[in-house]
């Protein structure tokens, strides 16, 4: 079931089978699509994968493909997610299901529910009843209802297409002004200089104050960082690399990580990326960023 994203989509695919075989599955979780195309179909798959408890069960699959299992509940697939819709779904959900199976639900666009449909969604997700999972799709968690995003797992799905690009002409063209050629040679040397850096010398680091002047652009190194290691994943297991044409030398970071670590730095990145919403010491902030990515 989700076999097929364990090559495009390594950090997803193996979060949730180390988080199956351990017994630690959420009541809910959000999934930043990214772009990425085939998010609603990989949410689908995930829903297979809870209701048949991580084993290929041929008659669920097939009745969740024939949109005939009633343990599985769909909204705003085809139009934006309303109030009804989500009292609807607690109506369904509010007794435990005919085969007394676990229940899951997906909600598409999270980002564009309206007010009153976003807190009936917060009180459901606050009084979970039974074994009810929750999967939310949306493109940025950092349009979503930061209450609503506090009470879920948060996983990032990887775009491969232009990733970099993406981020910072999203970032930048829209919010600052500045070009993507400017910013990439005004900042993305400095950014890899940095965790390049901080892989020779570890949380010895934060000795050195220009760390400290990254407050205008934290979440833009951020989200560098956590695309810096996933090329070096790439790197690490022979596929193509997508920031080779910033004159980064991955091997040198490569050097320093297995999978393992690689996959730690990731997740701790994304926390942050997430934590960063928040009012923040930024001082702080970063201290505690590099201390946690350099604890074994």
């Amino acid at each position: 079931m989700l076999d097929k994203y364990k090559d495009s989509q390594k950090v997803f695919y193996n979060y949730f089978m180390h988080s199956n075989s351990v017994g630690h599955i959420s009541h809910a979780y959000m999934i930043e699509s990214n772009g990425v195309s085939y998010a609603f179909n990989l949410a689908l798959d995930l829903a297979k994968f809870f209701l048949c408890n991580g084993v290929y069960d041929e008659k669920i699959c097939n009745l969740i493909d024939n949109s005939n299992y009633p343990n599985l509940k769909i909204i705003g697939e085809n139009a934006y997610v309303n109030k009804g819709d989500i009292v609807s779904l607690k109506n369904d959900f509010s007794m435990k299901s005919i085969d007394n199976k676990r229940q899951v639900y997906i909600i598409c666009d999270v980002q564009n529910m309206n007010k009153s449909a976003a807190n009936s969604l917060l009180k459901f997700l606050e009084e979970p009843e039974g074994d009810v999972i929750a999967i939310l799709l949306c493109n940025s968690s950092i349009n979503v209802l930061p209450t609503i995003v506090s009470r879920c797992q948060l996983v990032s799905l990887i775009n491969d297409d232009n990733v970099y690009e993406s981020i910072f002409v999203s970032l930048y063209d829209n919010d600052f002004g500045i070009r993507y050629d400017d910013f990439v040679n005004s900042y993305v040397k400095k950014f890899y200089d940095i965790y390049f850096e901080f892989e020779s010398k570890g949380v010895s680091i934060l000795a050195d104050s220009p760390l400290y002047d990254l407050k205008e652009c934290l979440r833009e190194f951020l989200c560098f960082g956590y695309y810096l290691y996933y090329d070096t994943l790439n790197f690490l297991i022979g596929r193509n690399i997508k920031c080779s044409f910033f004159d980064i030398d991955i091997e040198k970071i490569a050097k320093n990580n297995d999978y393992h670590d690689i996959i730690r730095k990731m997740e701790i990145i994304d926390k942050f990326i997430y934590d960063l919403r928040f009012n923040v010491n930024i001082n702080l902030f970063i201290d505690n960023l590099f201390i946690s990515m350099g604890s074994v």
